[in-house]
């Protein structure tokens, strides 16, 4: 019986912390039904709802990935520039989307017909890099020591994001035989988080070091936990559904079933912040003068 009611308590306790996740997938729910069939969320192959699905579970969870700027420096905070980073954010996943369209459309001979299929991502992506500029100031940190250039990164981060979408566009009209689906929505796992970070803020902990004097060495856990976890877990989530004999694709008649998947690994991914004083409440005090009663 105590084993029940822990489970039980625990169940109540997730349910409540992720209350504002569970609204959502019962909005996906009630919106799959009205969404016309020449919809381009309706698509067969689920890449748009997949993304829209992210993009939403992004605004109400999303977090940067990686240990942030030194714990001794205090941060700059900007309304407007926390404002454009969340646009930002939640932009991504459908920006991939629009590339891994491209990808798709290689094999166009017209070649008006290509370049307006480019125009669209290319476009929101200078527009997404446009805010990021501008956003410059929020969880900016005063100490900016030498070291890896941010042009490199962030030219070498939106080479393979934009070449991984376009890639499996091209995969997925080609028939290769991987998952596009799954791959697509690790990377935009990947690059949400990813893109409201700080080059600055890695050379700041390479610069300083670890507590016990020796080299840092940077986290990259949240990021492969992110990305390889989403894919491998869609794909995990299409082969069950082959398996019990519901067909080898998802038609967007069972499209709540991978939104429910969306929903949940955000949950594990960005989980909601505990608040601080239940983590003084926790705190065990001691007695530390010798004569103070046990």
């Amino acid at each position: 019986m105590l084993f029940f009611e822990k489970l039980q308590r625990l169940a109540l306790r997730g349910l409540k912390t992720n209350i504002d996740l569970i609204a959502l997938w019962v909005f996906y729910i009630a919106l799959q039904p009205l969404i016309p069939v020449d919809n381009i969320l309706a698509r067969p192959d689920l890449i748009p709802w997949l993304m829209f699905c992210l993009s939403g579970a992004l605004f109400l969870r999303g977090k940067r990935y990686g240990d942030g700027p030194h714990i001794s420096l205090t941060q700059t905070k900007s309304i407007a520039g926390r404002i454009l980073q969340r646009i930002v954010m939640v932009a991504t996943p459908l920006i991939l989307a629009f590339w891994y369209d491209l990808g798709a459309a290689l094999h166009l001979r017209q070649e008006v017909s290509f370049v307006g299929t480019a125009l669209t991502p290319a476009a929101l992506t200078v527009l997404a890099l446009i805010f990021l500029r501008l956003s410059v100031s929020h969880g900016k940190t005063a100490w900016n020591p030498p070291g890896l250039p941010s042009w490199l990164i962030w030219g070498l981060g939106l080479v393979l994001g934009v070449g991984s979408a376009v890639f499996l566009g091209y995969a997925a009209h080609n028939r290769y035989p991987i998952p596009t689906e799954a791959f697509l929505l690790g990377v935009a796992f990947l690059c949400s988080g990813a893109v409201v970070g700080r080059v600055q803020n890695l050379r700041q902990r390479l610069a300083s070091g670890s507590k016990d004097g020796g080299a840092y060495s940077p986290s990259v856990f949240n990021f492969l936990f992110s990305s390889v976890g989403s894919t491998f877990g869609l794909w995990a989530l299409f082969q069950i559904q082959e398996l019990l004999g519901l067909g080898k694709d998802v038609s967007f008649e069972q499209a709540f079933v991978p939104a429910a998947f969306i929903v949940a690994w955000a949950a594990v991914v960005w989980p909601k912040r505990v608040p601080i004083a239940v983590t003084c409440v926790l705190h065990e005090i001691m007695p530390a003068g010798g004569g103070d009663k046990t």
